[in-house]
């Protein structure tokens, strides 16, 4: 079996090559290089749910929170009713201090999951408490 690079660079147009080499780089924490891959893999397939996730979840390691945020908009526009997403989306804008907008994605989530629901709108109680305090 081929490495990820190997495998782009044997096959440029392969999808698989450049997720292989962003998931080493992002273990490794070379996240820099990790999303460079990552969106040639997205360049090749726009909608590619995995690789949409994959950005995000860098975005999220390096605490670039309007670029998480961006990534999972996108990711929802592809599968509006994934509540996971949603959720992850409520968490990433009560890290980043946008507790409205947190609260807004928790109200969504809550019409379709009210138990992920309550779980978000502890989260987002907790963030409050933490920015109180500090």
């Amino acid at each position: 079996m081929r490495s990820g690079r190997e495998s782009a660079a044997i096959r440029p147009n392969e999808q698989a090559g450049y997720w292989a080499i962003s998931s080493a780089l992002s273990a490794l924490g070379r996240f820099d290089e990790a999303i460079t891959a990552t969106q040639l893999a997205l360049a090749l397939n726009p909608k590619s749910l995995p690789d949409i996730e994959g950005l995000a979840w860098i975005y999220t390691k390096m605490k670039r929170y309007p670029d998480v945020i961006r990534e999972l908009r996108r990711a929802l526009e592809i599968k509006p009713d994934d509540v996971r997403l949603r959720a992850w989306l409520a968490e990433t804008y009560s890290e980043s201090g946008d507790l409205a907008a947190a609260s807004r994605e928790k109200k969504a989530i809550s019409e379709t999951d009210r138990a992920l629901a309550d779980e978000v709108a502890a989260l987002i109680e907790k963030s409050r408490q933490s920015k109180a305090e500090n």
